[in-house]
């Protein structure tokens, strides 16, 4: 028989995300983070990320671990209430492997255009996140540290390959630094699957197409095409540059959508279910503390799904994404709302999934009717779902602890 522990902490960072986790197989233990900013102050998500350092420190001498590691973190998209905790972090830890969704140049002037506005709020930080999406591997030098940078590029109507066997541990299909999302990276215990990670790395070029026109017609002086594109690489990385032409890129920001992503990357996380025999489940909130003891047959879902701000409303883009994910849909227990709960890329058909229906926001109810929208958490109550808010408020954190068995005779 095989016991495996798994805890996962929605940090209360009000609009933003930062989701942390861990699996503990036998004396192996496995940490992993999705997302960590918040549009907030940089001291709020840094606070937070210190008392998670202060946990991770607790279960290392727990777990028997010789130091404090994280062995993935997963950056969604580019976005400041996404990553501008990612610095601290990387202070902080050690972090073995870095995944991030494959940006094209004219995508990264796109990601460099969202990141603007901090060169003067905070210039240490803004110039920070600016190396991490051009120069990913020099931006983790920086810090000292040899992490692996993985690059997740969708593959549409990619086959899944086989899982490349592992004796313990992490293994991971990457390739000079890339991956498809059609792949999963799975960890091992003794030659055989025990968990896995599932991506989706959705994509839309209709911002970068619209944003590139704007830049082109504000700055007509300047060369067109790929010229362009080079020079406004160079151009946003610049503080001095965007503080003297400031007026002209808010100007070019107002002709691109509300949630102006190219990309977004999707994950899944959760155990092969195949072979689980029972488990218990222990839920922290401070209006539902529960234990139990569950039968494999009496609940099957475990998983958690991550959506970031992936653009999910209409049939077509969600039925690609549940085409992609498949039978896993069906073992998810947790699952975020993308975009903070905004109409804009909320599709009714995802309150389907999941026992739980999580929500990020500054507000339990939002005065402008943004973040959340009142027709999303109707929508979820429709449809029997629970929607829960963590908003900055401790008390709306949400802490879920999973204690399984698995068959090792099967195994």
């Amino acid at each position: 028989m095989l016991r495996v522990r798994h805890s996962r902490h929605q940090w209360a960072v009000g609009h933003g995300f930062f989701h942390t986790a861990s699996v503990s197989i036998n004396r192996n233990r496995f940490c992993y983070v999705y997302d960590c900013g918040t549009q907030a102050s940089v001291e709020l998500i840094n606070n937070n990320v210190d008392q998670f350092c202060k946990n991770e420190k607790t279960a290392v001498i727990s777990d028997s671990a010789k130091k404090t590691e994280i062995d993935m973190v997963v950056i969604s998209h580019f976005h400041v209430d996404h990553m501008k905790g990612i610095p601290h972090l990387m202070k902080h830890f050690h972090i073995r492997r870095l995944v991030i969704p494959y940006l094209s140049q004219d995508s990264q002037i796109v990601a460099l255009f969202q990141l603007a506005s901090m060169a003067f709020e905070n210039q240490e930080t803004w110039k920070s996140l600016s190396l991490l999406v051009v120069d990913s591997e020099n931006w983790a030098k920086g810090f000292g540290s040899d992490t692996e940078i993985i690059r997740v590029k969708h593959e549409e109507g990619g086959n899944q390959t086989q899982p490349l066997q592992n004796d313990n541990g992490w293994s991971i299909p990457s390739k000079a630094g890339s991956m498809s999302d059609a792949d999963q990276i799975t960890v091992f215990n003794t030659k055989c699957p025990v968990w896995a990670f599932k991506f989706y790395c959705s994509e839309d070029s209709t911002n970068t197409n619209q944003l590139l026109k704007a830049l082109a017609k504000a700055f007509p002086d300047l060369p067109k095409g790929e010229q362009l594109i080079k020079i406004m690489l160079a151009n946003l990385q610049d503080d001095n540059w965007i503080h003297t032409n400031w007026e002209k890129l808010k100007g070019c920001f107002k002709t691109i959508s509300k949630n102006p992503n190219t990309t977004s990357l999707s994950m899944f996380s959760g155990p092969d279910l195949h072979y689980i025999v029972d488990l218990s489940f222990q839920l922290n909130l401070p209006r539902w503390n529960f234990f139990s003891l569950l039968s494999r047959d009496q609940h099957r879902c475990i998983g958690w799904l991550g959506t970031a701000d992936a653009k999910l409303k209409g049939d077509m883009k969600f039925s690609m994404f549940e085409k992609h994910f498949g039978h896993l849909l069906e073992y998810v227990d947790t699952v975020t709302i993308p975009h903070h709960g905004s109409r804009e890329d909320f599709n009714p058909r995802l309150a389907d999934v999941g026992s739980r229906q999580v929500i990020t926001s500054d507000y339990s109810i939002d005065p402008k009717n943004n973040h959340p929208a009142s027709e999303v958490i109707q929508s979820i109550l429709a449809n029997h779902g629970q929607p829960h808010i963590v908003t900055m408020d401790i008390k709306t954190e949400l802490v879920e602890q999973y204690d399984i068995r698995f068959n090792w005779d099967t195994i």
